[in-house]
């Protein structure tokens, strides 16, 4: 059956947490939260590590201020904090990662990671005004391939997913 309780072991929840740990050297609190559901959580780890893990066209530095910049975008503190350590665990200076946080478009970044943080907040949790697409015109002409493009909305999707569930499970914290 689908919904078998034999899927929610403990060895779901032992991979998840062996696979956060390898991601970012620590277990959030977020994923913390999300044990009472091993198996939902490790997909969401396995997801996790799809969009984080390789680097086959956006570099984690990218991914992670994509990740940021749209965290700040949707007001997700506890993940502005997580993928601002990350950040400064991979090699951004605190004024890179301040610069992201107050405006994309003047950060000290190289153009293509300016134009994507900066587009990528089109995609934010809550619109005012109604939800604009990604110019993927403008970020072809700024450096990017398509694929980078693609890459860099899927990280936005599942940073969404991610603020989301935080919303959603800070009654239980």
């Amino acid at each position: 059956p689908f919904f078998s309780s034999s899927h929610c072991t403990s060895d779901a929840l032992d991979f998840a947490f062996a696979q956060i740990r390898a991601l970012f050297g620590f277990v959030p609190s977020l994923v913390q939260l999300q044990s009472w559901v091993p198996n939902l959580l490790a997909t969401e780890v396995r997801l996790l590590d799809a969009v984080f893990g390789p680097e086959e066209h956006l570099s984690q530095i990218q991914k992670h201020r994509v990740a940021f910049r749209l965290a700040a975008a949707n007001c997700s503190n506890y993940l502005v904090a997580l993928h601002g350590e990350m950040l400064t665990l991979i090699g951004s200076t605190p004024n890179e990662i301040l610069d992201l946080f107050d405006n994309p478009e003047a950060a000290s970044l190289p153009e293509p990671d300016r134009a994507l943080c900066s587009e990528i907040t089109k995609l934010r949790i809550v619109q005012r005004g109604g939800y604009a697409a990604v110019d993927r015109k403008l970020l072809v002409n700024a450096g990017l391939t398509e694929a980078q493009i693609v890459e860099g909305i899927v990280t936005a999707a599942f940073t969404n997913l991610l603020s989301t569930l935080q919303f959603g499970l800070a009654s239980l914290a």
